[in-house]
Protein backbone atom coordinates (compact mmCIF):
# COMPACT_ATOMS: atom_id res chain seq x y z
CA UNK A 1 0.00 0.00 0.00
CA UNK A 2 3.00 2.59 1.20
CA UNK A 3 4.26 1.81 -2.51
CA UNK A 4 0.62 2.57 -4.43
CA UNK A 5 0.28 5.53 -2.46
CA UNK A 6 4.59 6.96 -2.99
CA UNK A 7 3.60 6.14 -7.26
CA UNK A 8 0.26 8.20 -6.73
CA UNK A 9 1.66 11.07 -5.11
CA UNK A 10 4.89 11.07 -8.00
CA UNK A 11 2.03 10.59 -10.31
CA UNK A 12 0.22 13.69 -9.21
CA UNK A 13 3.20 15.42 -8.64
CA UNK A 14 4.09 15.21 -12.38
CA UNK A 15 1.30 16.02 -13.35
CA UNK A 16 1.06 19.18 -11.74
CA UNK A 17 4.84 20.01 -12.87
CA UNK A 18 3.74 19.72 -16.58
CA UNK A 19 0.61 21.57 -15.72
CA UNK A 20 2.93 24.46 -14.23
CA UNK A 21 5.36 24.41 -17.02
CA UNK A 22 2.36 24.04 -19.97
CA UNK A 23 1.60 27.88 -17.80
CA UNK A 24 4.83 29.25 -17.72
CA UNK A 25 5.52 28.26 -21.04
CA UNK A 26 2.16 29.95 -22.20
CA UNK A 27 3.00 33.11 -20.04
CA UNK A 28 6.39 33.37 -21.93
CA UNK A 29 5.03 33.12 -25.29
CA UNK A 30 2.55 35.86 -24.66
CA UNK A 31 5.38 37.83 -22.66
CA UNK A 32 7.82 37.93 -25.63
CA UNK A 33 4.50 38.44 -28.14
CA UNK A 34 4.44 41.83 -26.02
CA UNK A 35 7.82 42.34 -26.05
CA UNK A 36 7.96 42.00 -29.75
CA UNK A 37 5.46 45.02 -29.96
CA UNK A 38 6.88 47.16 -26.98
CA UNK A 39 9.94 47.57 -29.22
CA UNK A 40 7.99 47.49 -32.31
CA UNK A 41 10.50 44.99 -34.21
CA UNK A 42 9.62 44.73 -37.10
CA UNK A 43 9.83 41.44 -39.57
CA UNK A 44 12.90 39.93 -40.01
CA UNK A 45 14.48 41.66 -36.72
CA UNK A 46 16.23 39.66 -34.51
CA UNK A 47 14.89 39.78 -31.27
CA UNK A 48 16.96 39.86 -27.48
CA UNK A 49 18.65 36.84 -26.84
CA UNK A 50 18.35 33.91 -24.29
CA UNK A 51 20.17 35.85 -21.44
CA UNK A 52 17.84 39.17 -22.30
CA UNK A 53 15.02 37.58 -22.43
CA UNK A 54 15.52 34.91 -19.19
CA UNK A 55 16.59 38.19 -17.42
CA UNK A 56 13.60 40.28 -18.50
CA UNK A 57 10.95 37.99 -18.04
CA UNK A 58 12.42 35.88 -15.36
CA UNK A 59 11.88 32.25 -16.70
CA UNK A 60 14.06 29.55 -16.93
CA UNK A 61 16.17 29.01 -20.43
CA UNK A 62 13.94 25.80 -21.40
CA UNK A 63 10.73 27.92 -21.09
CA UNK A 64 12.61 30.80 -23.43
CA UNK A 65 13.51 28.18 -26.15
CA UNK A 66 10.06 26.68 -26.18
CA UNK A 67 8.35 30.50 -26.45
CA UNK A 68 9.74 30.89 -29.98
CA UNK A 69 8.84 26.84 -31.37
CA UNK A 70 5.01 28.00 -30.39
CA UNK A 71 5.04 31.25 -31.56
CA UNK A 72 6.47 29.99 -34.74
CA UNK A 73 3.39 28.00 -36.06
CA UNK A 74 1.36 31.65 -35.21
CA UNK A 75 4.21 33.25 -37.44
CA UNK A 76 5.29 35.87 -34.75
CA UNK A 77 8.86 34.41 -34.60
CA UNK A 78 10.67 33.45 -37.97
CA UNK A 79 13.32 30.16 -36.83
CA UNK A 80 15.86 30.21 -39.33
CA UNK A 81 17.59 27.17 -38.57
CA UNK A 82 21.51 28.11 -38.53
CA UNK A 83 20.78 31.96 -38.52
CA UNK A 84 19.14 32.41 -35.71
CA UNK A 85 15.34 33.63 -34.56
CA UNK A 86 13.81 36.79 -36.00
CA UNK A 87 10.88 38.74 -35.74
CA UNK A 88 7.89 36.73 -38.18
CA UNK A 89 5.71 38.36 -40.60
CA UNK A 90 2.92 38.41 -38.17
CA UNK A 91 0.69 37.25 -41.06
CA UNK A 92 -2.73 36.08 -41.64
CA UNK A 93 -1.66 32.00 -42.90
CA UNK A 94 -2.22 30.51 -39.72
CA UNK A 95 -5.45 31.87 -38.79
CA UNK A 96 -6.51 31.19 -42.38
CA UNK A 97 -5.59 27.83 -42.48
CA UNK A 98 -6.87 27.20 -39.20
CA UNK A 99 -9.84 28.18 -40.32
CA UNK A 100 -10.02 25.92 -43.53
CA UNK A 101 -8.98 22.79 -41.37
CA UNK A 102 -12.40 23.69 -39.15
CA UNK A 103 -14.26 23.48 -42.79
CA UNK A 104 -13.07 20.55 -44.13
CA UNK A 105 -13.19 18.45 -40.65
CA UNK A 106 -17.10 19.46 -40.52
CA UNK A 107 -20.02 16.97 -41.69
CA UNK A 108 -20.91 17.29 -45.00
CA UNK A 109 -24.20 19.16 -44.72
CA UNK A 110 -22.84 21.43 -41.96
CA UNK A 111 -22.67 24.89 -42.93
CA UNK A 112 -21.62 26.33 -39.78
CA UNK A 113 -18.03 26.69 -40.71
CA UNK A 114 -18.95 28.53 -43.13
CA UNK A 115 -20.68 30.88 -41.80
CA UNK A 116 -18.06 31.05 -39.30
CA UNK A 117 -15.47 32.27 -41.72
CA UNK A 118 -17.52 34.56 -43.45
CA UNK A 119 -18.26 36.45 -40.08
CA UNK A 120 -14.33 37.00 -39.31
CA UNK A 121 -14.01 37.95 -42.82
CA UNK A 122 -17.13 40.86 -42.88
CA UNK A 123 -15.32 41.82 -39.27
CA UNK A 124 -11.65 41.92 -40.87
CA UNK A 125 -12.73 43.41 -43.75
CA UNK A 126 -15.33 46.27 -42.86
CA UNK A 127 -12.85 47.16 -39.88
CA UNK A 128 -9.72 47.61 -42.23
CA UNK A 129 -11.66 49.12 -45.82
CA UNK A 130 -12.26 52.58 -43.46
CA UNK A 131 -8.06 52.77 -42.99
CA UNK A 132 -7.60 51.61 -46.32
CA UNK A 133 -10.37 54.85 -47.97
CA UNK A 134 -7.91 57.26 -46.04
CA UNK A 135 -4.54 55.51 -46.82
CA UNK A 136 -5.04 54.64 -50.79
CA UNK A 137 -3.00 56.42 -53.33
CA UNK A 138 -4.25 58.08 -56.59
CA UNK A 139 -3.38 55.10 -58.48
CA UNK A 140 -4.54 52.34 -56.42
CA UNK A 141 -8.05 52.83 -57.27
CA UNK A 142 -7.30 52.01 -60.60
CA UNK A 143 -5.72 48.74 -59.40
CA UNK A 144 -8.44 47.74 -57.86
CA UNK A 145 -11.03 48.80 -60.49
CA UNK A 146 -8.59 46.32 -62.88
CA UNK A 147 -9.73 43.59 -60.39
CA UNK A 148 -12.85 43.83 -60.46
CA UNK A 149 -12.84 44.37 -64.57
CA UNK A 150 -11.40 40.51 -64.33
CA UNK A 151 -13.66 39.25 -61.41
CA UNK A 152 -16.21 40.72 -64.06
CA UNK A 153 -14.60 38.69 -67.33
CA UNK A 154 -14.21 35.66 -65.04
CA UNK A 155 -18.24 35.89 -64.29
CA UNK A 156 -18.89 36.14 -67.86
CA UNK A 157 -16.87 33.14 -68.81
CA UNK A 158 -18.58 31.00 -65.74
CA UNK A 159 -16.16 31.53 -63.64
CA UNK A 160 -16.52 30.74 -60.35
CA UNK A 161 -19.80 29.45 -60.17
CA UNK A 162 -21.19 32.58 -58.92
CA UNK A 163 -25.10 32.66 -59.10
CA UNK A 164 -25.45 36.32 -59.43
CA UNK A 165 -21.97 37.37 -61.01
CA UNK A 166 -23.41 40.69 -62.06
CA UNK A 167 -24.88 41.47 -58.57
CA UNK A 168 -21.23 40.46 -57.36
CA UNK A 169 -19.58 42.75 -59.61
CA UNK A 170 -21.76 45.83 -59.00
CA UNK A 171 -21.05 45.46 -55.35
CA UNK A 172 -17.43 45.61 -55.76
CA UNK A 173 -17.51 48.67 -57.68
CA UNK A 174 -19.79 50.19 -55.34
CA UNK A 175 -16.90 49.23 -52.49
CA UNK A 176 -13.96 50.82 -55.25
CA UNK A 177 -16.03 53.84 -56.27
CA UNK A 178 -16.14 55.05 -52.39
CA UNK A 179 -12.70 53.89 -51.75
CA UNK A 180 -11.95 56.07 -54.99
CA UNK A 181 -13.89 58.99 -53.45
CA UNK A 182 -12.25 58.61 -49.88
CA UNK A 183 -15.56 57.97 -48.51
CA UNK A 184 -14.46 55.76 -45.59
CA UNK A 185 -18.46 55.45 -44.44
CA UNK A 186 -19.57 55.00 -47.50
CA UNK A 187 -16.89 51.85 -48.05
CA UNK A 188 -18.19 50.70 -45.16
CA UNK A 189 -21.85 50.61 -46.12
CA UNK A 190 -20.65 49.06 -49.73
CA UNK A 191 -18.72 46.67 -48.04
CA UNK A 192 -21.59 45.66 -45.21
CA UNK A 193 -24.18 45.32 -48.42
CA UNK A 194 -21.63 43.12 -50.29
CA UNK A 195 -21.41 40.83 -47.09
CA UNK A 196 -25.35 40.41 -46.86
CA UNK A 197 -25.81 39.64 -50.18
CA UNK A 198 -23.27 36.47 -49.71
CA UNK A 199 -24.97 35.58 -46.91
CA UNK A 200 -28.32 35.22 -48.43
CA UNK A 201 -26.60 33.73 -50.75
CA UNK A 202 -25.10 31.11 -48.49
CA UNK A 203 -28.43 30.71 -46.56
CA UNK A 204 -30.50 29.56 -50.24
CA UNK A 205 -27.59 27.38 -50.74
CA UNK A 206 -27.67 25.58 -47.46
CA UNK A 207 -31.73 25.37 -48.46
CA UNK A 208 -30.99 23.94 -51.67
CA UNK A 209 -32.79 27.26 -53.38
CA UNK A 210 -31.15 27.85 -56.54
Amino acid sequence: MSGERTMRRMSQESVGRRRFERRVSSQSQHEVIQLVLDRRLQAGAPPPTETELMEDLGVSRDSVREAPKALQALDTVDIRHGYGTYAGEASLTPFVDGLTFRTLARPDGDTAALAEILQVREILEDGLVRRVAGTLTDDEPDALEAVVDRLEAAGKAGEPDDPTPELTVRRHRDIVAALRARDDEGAQRAMSDHFRGIEARAAQASQGVG
